[in-house]
């Protein structure tokens, strides 16, 4: 038995869903207070993302849901990696803002350690369960 992220990419496998994994617009205390806290995705167009990508393709196109509402945000930033825990230690050292899965980034939220904050909690905005990916060409 193995747990993963995703669908098995092996068709011989076989999987089921057994719980939603939610991911929030996370960042350090530290970058939250020098760059302000974004309370819309409209804010975000000042702030630096920090990307994971897959096979060279960064993913920079962040969508948020409040209700209802979709907001789909091209961000612009720094730093990309495929190794998703490099982006967590970057948005910990106050980087600039990533979209994480809350079990990546469980122990940074805990209020006794404080390394990282939801960053957009006041507008009631969240990230959904899965991201965009850009293009090369965008």
């Amino acid at each position: 038995m193995a747990l993963r992220y995703g669908a098995p990419s092996d068709t011989n496998l076989y999987g089921f869903k057994i719980c939603d994994v939610p991911r929030l617009l996370c960042a350090s205390p530290d970058y939250l207070s020098r760059h302000g806290r974004p309370i819309h995705p409209d804010d975000l167009e000042n702030h630096n993302g920090l990307f994971y990508q897959l096979q060279d393709i960064p993913f920079d196109l962040w969508t948020f849901k409040r209700g209802d509402e979709e907001y789909r945000v091209k961000m612009t930033g720094d730093r990309a990696s495929n190794d998703g825990d490099l982006v967590r230690r970057w948005c910990v050292a106050g980087r600039g803002l990533a979209i994480k899965s809350c079990l990546d980034i469980s122990d940074d939220l805990r209020e006794k350690v404080g390394e990282l904050m939801n960053a957009m909690i006041a507008g009631g905005f969240f990230p959904p369960d899965r991201l965009s990916g850009g293009k090369k060409d965008d």
